[in-house]
């Protein structure tokens, strides 16, 4: 008995049977799929690459993410939740224009990393519409806020649909717009989005 859990402790390709080394393998688990979509495209993620990379056993990663689909379904949730605590940790005590605002400079400044891990898993999950609810439970969420601002609510949906569109296009490496071009836009957004002024602040 002894003897089994020393092996237990030394190998990380055995599931971890519960509490905070479950949820510490699950991370390490997606941090090596995140790590095989960087290196070779979302298409190319397999099973065996991420156990490989994460150093498991194939057994090892099927305890914590049973199928590919699975896999993808919880790197997606990753991405987005970290989106979201990024948002809310900008938009602590803010008025519903503020946080539109903070909102749109979390999406114009996300890092390179998390924009080449969207496009991959979007390649992907694309195939089945299905793996997609997450990222409309996620947008149902920033529509359901701009339904709040009542008279303000166009100014602020202009403000959403430009941020979203504009990081659609740099997410497919589309945008050709220069860094000041860039900087003029956002500032003009936050401006839309500024309900304290009547038709937005002037930019």
């Amino acid at each position: 008995m002894v003897q089994s859990r020393a092996k237990q402790a030394k190998d990380p390709s055995l599931p971890a049977p519960s509490g905070a080394r479950t949820s510490d393998t699950r991370a390490h688990i997606l941090d090596a799929a995140e790590a095989v979509v960087s290196e070779f495209g979302g298409r190319e993620l397999t099973l065996e690459q991420v156990a490989r990379a994460a150093h498991l056993s194939k057994g090892g990663l099927l305890y914590h993410f049973p199928t590919k689909t699975a896999l993808l379904q919880g790197m997606l949730a990753r991405l987005l939740e970290r989106v979201e605590a990024e948002f809310q940790s900008d938009a602590v005590d803010c008025t519903p224009g503020e946080r539109l605002m903070a909102y749109t400079r979390v999406s114009l400044h996300a890092n390179g990393k998390d924009k080449r891990l969207g496009a991959a898993l979007l390649a992907v999950l694309a195939d089945d519409p299905s793996l997609l609810e997450p990222l409309r439970a996620f947008y149902r969420a920033r529509f359901a806020e701009l339904r709040g601002l009542g008279a303000d609510q166009g100014r602020a949906l202009v403000t959403l649909l430009a941020v979203e569109g504009l990081f659609l296009l740099e997410l497919l490496d589309l945008s050709d717009l220069s860094t000041d071009e860039r900087n003029m836009l956002e500032r003009t957004l936050n401006a839309l989005a500024d309900t304290r002024t009547p038709g937005g602040a002037h930019v």
